[in-house]
């Protein structure tokens, strides 16, 4: 059985459009600083993923709140958004994602404490 080809760009591009953000290049880079984020101090941040995730796993993925959403009409994607502690916090729940088969679109710092 062929896996089915998800444009992840595409999909990344219609989240941020819906978030009224301006999505000009087809990749974003990483800031290399940025003055408001710490690693060791509180942050809110939103985890996107391709594919559907239960809200019953809130608990293991850091009592994150989770939204499933469909972009471009067909894909679904679950976006999770919460603050952490810190960046091992956030570390750990990738891992989870990572270890329950999540594929990863993005991962933002949506506010820092």
């Amino acid at each position: 059985m062929a896996a089915a080809y998800i444009p992840v760009v595409a999909a990344y591009q219609a989240i941020a459009e819906r978030r009224g953000e301006e999505s000009q290049r087809t990749e974003r880079t990483m800031e290399i600083h940025r003055p408001c984020a710490s690693m060791f101090e509180p942050a809110t941040y939103r985890i996107s993923i391709i594919g559907t995730l239960d809200k019953k796993w809130t608990d293991y993925c850091g009592g994150m709140k989770i939204e499933r959403d469909i972009v471009l009409n067909q894909y679904p994607v679950t976006i999770l958004t919460g603050v952490m502690v810190d960046q091992a916090a956030l570390n750990g729940v990738i891992n989870t994602l990572y270890d329950l088969g999540c594929p990863l679109l993005s991962v933002e710092c949506v506010e820092a404490q």
